[in-house]
């Protein structure tokens, strides 16, 4: 009996390792308003969490700040075109002179400050294209006004010189009209008629000779 026992006795049951606990539950995400958050790195040099290269895309709307000098260029160029007006009525050339000046040295300065402040770039660029066309014109109106002024006699002293002239002699003449343009011919003499007029309205025809000199002599015809 004792051998059958031994025989027919049970083998040992291997005991079987523990098996492994299961994973934890990942944690719900958390945001920055929950409680206990732990946070998370920002991306920064163009680089993920994670390390891989990331795009960030540059700012497309940069900081406009204010240009005056471009304002106040403009505003001068386009007041010294409207000046120019002023030349048709006894060729006053000071105000789009300077006006034209303004514009110019004020619309650099704005073109300038255009590149920092990304703002007035069109208006400065306008006012000094504007002040650069007037300056232009007042340079245009003077060298054709020198022109004019040595290849023509004086016309308003060739009159003046006879009102002069006649009321030293006694004779009644209170304004004399001659033509306008009289054009100096480079001979020794230039004549032209003139007419004269008394303080009673008669008109006076006079005779005007004007000498290479500028001497003017005349009598009445």
């Amino acid at each position: 009996n004792r051998y059958r026992a031994a025989i027919h006795a049970p083998e040992p049951v291997a005991e079987l390792a523990p098996l492994p606990a299961p994973p934890a539950a990942a944690p719900a995400a958390l945001s920055p308003s929950t409680p206990g958050w732990p946070g998370m790195p920002l991306p920064q040099d163009g680089l993920a969490p994670n390390g891989i290269t990331m795009y960030v895309p540059e700012a497309t709307h940069q900081f406009r700040g204010s240009n005056k000098p471009a304002a106040l260029a403009l505003s001068a160029g386009i007041s010294s075109l409207a000046a120019l007006v002023l030349v048709f009525f006894g060729s006053i050339l000071i105000v789009p002179s300077v006006l034209g000046f303004v514009a110019v040295v004020v619309g650099i300065a704005g073109l300038v400050i255009s590149r920092r402040a990304h703002a007035g770039f069109g208006a400065a660029l306008a006012g000094l294209l504007f002040g650069l066309a007037s300056s232009t014109a007042v340079v245009i109106t003077l060298v054709l006004s020198l022109a004019v002024a040595m290849t023509t006699w004086d016309t308003a002293s060739i009159e003046q010189t006879i009102v002069d002239s006649a009321a030293d002699e006694g004779i009644d003449i209170a304004s004399v009209a001659c033509p306008q343009g009289i054009a100096i011919t480079g001979a020794e003499v230039d004549s032209v008629e003139c007419t004269g007029l008394s303080s009673e309205g008669e008109a006076i025809p006079l005779q005007v000779d004007i000498h290479s000199d500028g001497t003017v002599v005349w009598d009445l015809r």
